[in-house]
């Protein structure tokens, strides 16, 4: 049985109307776009951080993490 005709008889045989309604509402709702979540302070840090990026300003994850380990102690 393929999922969908598995989500269907699923449908089919629940008899509970408050589940399928939660279940309408999950596949009608739009998908929530991360960056609307984050703060504004948040949203200019990540912008400026897509400029260095470009600018190749970035610094290596083998460094980042290098250095993260120093600070823990490992």
């Amino acid at each position: 049985m393929t999922p969908k005709n598995k989500l269907h008889a699923l449908v089919d045989a629940c008899n509970d109307d408050l589940l399928v309604e939660e279940a309408i509402a999950l596949f009608t709702a739009e998908p929530a776009d991360w960056w609307d979540a984050l703060t504004e302070q948040e949203q200019q840090k990540t912008l400026t951080a897509i400029s260095q990026l470009d600018m190749n300003q970035g610094i290596p994850n083998a460094d980042v993490m290098q250095e993260a380990w120093k600070r823990i102690g490992k």
